[in-house]
C-alpha cells in the first residue's frame, strides 16, 4: 500500500508540474503578440465630385471606399460603389509610398444578366503620409437578361486627392 501511495503522489506532482509548464508555454504574452496598428483615414473628392476614403497603415494603403460615375452605352449613368479591403477579395500592392489595387468581378444576376466588372487604382502618399493622390478607373460589361446587346460602362480615368481630415 505504501508503494501505491508513493506512485499516486509522484503522478499528482509530475502531472501538475507538466500541466503548469504547458499552460505557461501557451499562455498569450502581451509583449510577444503582434501589435495592431491603427489605420489613418484619408478623405477627399474625385475629379468627378464623388467622395473617396482611403485607410492607410504604416505599411501603406489597406482599404478604400469610393463611388464612380460611369457612362454606359445604353445612355444612363451608372454610379457603382467600390470598397475593396486588404485580403477580401483583393491585395493592395505597396512599394515605398506608391500603392495600387485591382479587382476583377464576374457575377450572374437572377434576371439572367452576366456582368464583368474591372476596377483599378494607382496612388502615391506624401512623405509625411498626410495626403495621397492618384488615378482610378472602373469598367463594366453586361450581357443577357434585359440587354439585347452587350452594354459597356466606363468611368474613364478619374483623378483623386485625399488628405487627413
Amino acid at each position: 500500500m505504501g508503494a501505491l501511495r508513493g506512485i499516486w503522489i509522484f503522478r499528482v506532482v509530475f502531472y501538475g508540474i507538466a500541466a503548469t509548464l504547458i499552460a505557461l508555454h501557451f499562455w498569450p504574452d502581451a509583449d510577444a503578440s503582434p501589435r495592431v496598428r491603427p489605420l489613418t483615414k484619408l478623405e477627399g473628392i474625385t475629379e468627378q465630385g464623388r467622395a473617396i476614403r482611403i485607410l492607410a497603415g504604416k505599411d501603406g494603403a489597406r482599404a478604400l471606399d469610393m463611388t464612380f460615375r460611369a457612362r454606359c452605352t445604353y445612355g444612363r449613368p451608372w454610379l457603382p460603389r467600390w470598397w475593396p479591403a486588404e485580403g477580401a477579395p483583393v491585395h493592395f500592392f505597396n512599394r515605398g509610398r506608391a500603392f495600387s489595387v485591382r479587382e476583377s468581378t464576374y457575377r450572374s444576376e437572377r434576371n439572367g444578366t452576366h456582368a464583368h466588372i474591372e476596377s483599378w487604382m494607382n496612388g502615391r502618399e506624401s512623405p509625411d503620409r498626410r495626403t495621397a493622390w492618384g488615378e482610378a478607373r472602373l469598367t463594366g460589361m453586361f450581357q443577357g437578361g434585359p440587354y439585347r446587346r452587350t452594354q459597356v460602362c466606363d468611368s474613364g480615368v478619374v483623378r483623386w486627392t485625399v488628405q487627413r481630415p
